[in-house]
């Protein structure tokens, strides 16, 4: 699937709510121009294995990919600003993720149940980590926190069962 700005002849440059939901989609390119992937656009799309995303996307929404269990990696463009709730929620295969620098905020529960998830980036400028952001990320062994956090939701590390150490700035 490629989907361009001009996505359903929509000006906006915004993919809407929940367009494809649980459709069989192996790969998925969004194309330069569209800046924002809206609520639960990709939710539920189990055979989804690759994302490109374009370089001017600066938010994803709530649940944009929730329960993508053959999603195994993704490279987030530097120009992300925002990871809404549940965005990445049960992707089961996950193993690795590189957050952009310019990444702000974490939504709550944003990589809950990633129990494939061995490492995660956080980036310098990042300032808030939401609510069970990592809950249940079973094979999560260490985590660096920027000296730029200022807010941390609870229960961001629960039954994060392989973690052994949290660096703090």
């Amino acid at each position: 699937l490629r989907v361009s700005k001009y996505y359903r002849d929509s000006e906006d440059k915004e993919i809407t709510t929940a367009p494809w939901r649980n459709e069989k989609f192996k790969k998925v390119v969004v194309e330069e121009g569209v800046t924002k992937i809206g609520d639960n656009a990709f939710l539920e799309c189990n055979d989804l294995t690759k994302i490109e995303l374009s370089s001017g996307l600066t938010h994803i929404g709530d649940s944009a990919f929730l329960d993508c269990d053959s999603l195994t990696s993704i490279e987030l463009p530097s120009g992300l600003v925002s990871i809404g709730d549940n965005v990445f929620w049960d992707c089961d295969s996950l193993t690795s993720i590189k957050l952009p620098s310019g990444l702000t905020s974490i939504g709550d529960n944003a990589f809950w149940d990633c129990d494939s998830l061995t490492s995660i980036e956080l980036p310098s400028g990042l300032t808030h980590i939401g609510a069970s952001a990592f809950y249940k990320c079973s094979a999560l062994a260490n985590i660096e926190l920027p000296s730029t956090l200022t807010s941390i939701g609870e229960n961001t590390f629960w039954e994060c069962d392989s973690l052994t150490s949290i660096e703090l700035p």
